[in-house]
């Protein structure tokens, strides 16, 4: 039998979120508990988590030290400005969805830099140091050889240059200080690439449904991470294939459609007016969630 932990992860202290989100998924899970940094209130099903949301893969790693002696089969983490698809509950998610008992999801594993548009975050692989001072993680995480494999069972290519001319393509578009540095670098040095010193993969992590099978060893690696300023969406899905053989994405689901991304439609939600009890009731078809809908202005009454 199934016991599913529902995991809040708040990215701000914002707890006004808690008693909403708490109407929203009472009725749909027995089990909920909000992960919220730095939080001093009472509440007994949030957690108190001290780290850099850019880092939120260690707020999993702490929590999980209160659930692991729970009897937990799985546990499925959703951002507090996620809305998920109101048809799913703790008793139908995977027969509704398509997300498979035995293996951990993750909405999608990307390359860094083969999409047609390159990923800001290209900028954190280049900065990530596995040998940050002060952090023993030597031991911990994978062997670079041992990550490269597995990215490589999985059809993705683990990058270990990132050329001028993709940071360059990158300033045009988001011109950072970040970016600045690298570029002068390059030009300074008359090296035309630039390393990335640990191989990594990239993915949208605001959900994720994570089988206990895993777990120690998931967090052990989103621990190590945490604590070395890797970014969670390097993090997660780094950590993930590590963890396992088969991962399931959404384009392997019945729900296979979402909206979160600058690409996608947002005029879809006009109709709804900021009405989250509307929106609920007729929720966007095929959509397993919607991200980001931000309970500050959809207004709930009942």
């Amino acid at each position: 039998m199934d016991k599913i932990a529902l995991l809040i992860i708040y990215n701000h202290r914002y707890d006004k979120n808690i008693e909403p989100l708490e109407r929203i998924y009472s009725s749909r899970f027995s089990y909920i508990y909000h992960i919220v940094p730095f939080y001093d209130g009472e509440k007994e099903n949030v957690f108190s988590v001290y780290e850099n949301s850019f880092y939120f893969e260690g707020y999993l790693a702490q929590c999980y030290q209160h659930l692991k002696n729970k009897g937990f089969t799985h546990y499925f983490v959703v951002a507090d400005d996620l809305m998920l698809n109101p048809s799913i509950n703790e008793n139908n998610i995977f027969e509704i969805s398509g997300i498979k008992r035995e293996y951990p999801f993750i909405w999608e594993l990307y390359n860094l830099w083969n999409k047609k548009y390159p990923w800001y975050h290209i900028i954190d692989a280049l900065e990530y140091n596995p040998l940050k001072s002060g952090v023993e993680i030597k031991n911990i995480i994978p062997s670079c050889d041992k990550v490269k494999n597995k990215v490589k069972q999985y059809g993705l290519d683990s990058k270990e240059y990132i050329p001028l001319w993709l940071l360059l393509r990158l300033f045009f578009r988001k011109k950072t200080k970040r970016l600045f540095y690298f570029i002068l670098k390059s030009f300074f040095t008359l090296r035309w690439r630039q390393k990335i010193k640990y191989p990594v993969v990239g993915a949208y992590s605001d959900i994720l449904l994570l089988p206990q099978n895993i777990m120690n060893q998931f967090v052990n690696y989103c621990g190590a991470f945490a604590a070395s300023d890797m970014f969670v969406e390097l993090a997660i899905p780094t950590s993930l294939i590590m963890c396992s053989d088969t991962i399931v994405t959404g384009k392997d689901l019945l729900l296979s459609k979402s909206l979160h991304s600058s690409k996608d439609d947002f005029s879809i939600l006009d109709k709804y007016h900021f009405s989250y009890d509307a929106l609920e009731q007729n929720f966007p078809k095929n959509h397993l969630f919607l991200h980001p809908i931000k309970l500050s202005k959809w207004k709930k009454e009942k």
